[in-house]
């Protein structure tokens, strides 16, 4: 079996998916895997103009170990999570020589920009793939955008969501006195992904009177949003900045969150990572309605709102009705979080499944 993935570094959604599905087959297959980004520079060169070069010549190293690994095993399983924009160009390669060397082929996609609206280049992957590949989605919306975008028949589309990778612990949930809140932001922050919003958001709850503290979590790689982070902070005491959290820092952040604000506009979102990390906690949930969020937000009893002039005050409406009728109580709380757990479950469920399907179909070569 060949796995064909972004590992991390660099960290965002899909590439610690793709590091934690490839170590539970890896449990029970042989599996050659290529890392197909080169996380040896991700420290040094990502973000800059140089990383786009240094891939380039990285996936034409990749192609090579490709074809060195299919000729030693044709007719076998390949898993590729794809590519949501110019990327896809290199998948086209990948593809195509997995396909001349009969390999049945698993896409699993993280990205809805092209689905959204139809892709020339994803149209042409679709060719190259042909009938009898398997794409693996996150949910419901973007199945359907597959069937009717694309035309991929749905005995083809596995539903699987990013909560399967979820491992529920027994924690203690935070204990509010519903009057103080904690609201929380966490991303690799740009203006696509909403710090604008959260900082406007932030900015309107303090006019209505609403006790609060905000707190914004993540990196930043862009000047102007470090500037307009930092000019906001620094003349709102009640808001705070407090860089990268990783580890027990991340648990400790979504631990003390009550609220959690994730307003993308990200052409590429889809199903965030960070909505499941928040409700682990039982976090309330208040986003957007880019890629599958609006689907998994009512899941998790969130709330999703258009991005546009009237987010920011639907979200500050939202907060304040939830906390007239208590909604940050302890009781509410432990039941958003079994709501949370109840999910985890039946997607681990369907996980089982896809590694059973790996495991059959490489047992079942002669």
């Amino acid at each position: 079996m060949i796995f064909l993935i972004d590992l991390p570094p660099p960290i965002h959604g899909m590439s610690s998916i793709n590091l934690a599905l490839l170590t539970l087959c890896r449990k029970g297959s042989k599996v050659d895997c290529i890392n197909t980004v080169p996380s040896y520079f991700s420290s040094s060169l990502f973000g800059s103009k140089f990383w786009f070069l240094v891939k380039i010549i990285h996936t034409l190293y990749c192609y090579l170990l490709l074809l060195i690994f299919s000729s030693k095993d044709s007719s076998g399983l390949a898993y590729r999570s794809v590519n949501g924009g110019f990327g896809q160009l290199f998948d086209v390669i990948y593809f195509f020589i997995l396909r001349a060397f009969k390999y049945k082929i698993y896409v699993h996609h993280h990205s809805f920009k092209y689905l959204s609206k139809g892709t020339h280049i994803f149209s042409f992957l679709i060719r190259i793939l042909g009938k009898n590949s398997i794409h693996i989605v996150l949910g419901e919306g973007m199945k359907n955008r597959l069937v009717e975008v694309y035309g991929v028949h749905e005995d083809r589309i596995l539903v699987l969501s990013n909560t399967a990778f979820f491992c529920c612990k027994d924690k203690r949930l935070r204990i509010t006195d519903n009057t103080f809140l904690e609201i929380g932001y966490l991303s690799n922050i740009t203006f696509e992904k909403g710090i604008n919003e959260v900082l406007s958001l932030f900015k309107e709850l303090k006019v209505k009177g609403v006790k609060f503290k905000g707190i914004i979590a993540g990196p930043v790689l862009e000047s102007e949003v470090s500037k307009a982070i930092d000019d906001f902070v620094n003349v709102s005491l009640d808001v705070e900045y407090i860089g990268e959290v990783y580890g027990e820092k991340k648990d400790s952040f979504f631990k003390s969150l009550d609220v959690l604000v994730f307003p993308s506009q990200y052409e590429n979102e889809a199903e965030p990572l960070v909505l499941y990390e928040a409700a682990n906690y039982g976090a309330l949930l208040i986003g957007s309605q880019q890629g599958c969020m609006k689907e998994t937000l009512k899941s998790l009893h969130g709330y999703s709102f258009p991005i546009g002039n009237e987010w920011v005050s639907n979200a500050v409406n939202t907060i304040s009705s939830e906390k007239k009728i208590k909604s940050f109580s302890h009781a509410k709380r432990v039941e958003r979080e079994k709501k949370f757990i109840d999910i985890v479950n039946h997607s681990t469920d369907s996980l089982g499944k896809l590694i059973n399907r790996f495991n059959q179909y490489e047992n079942s070569k002669p």
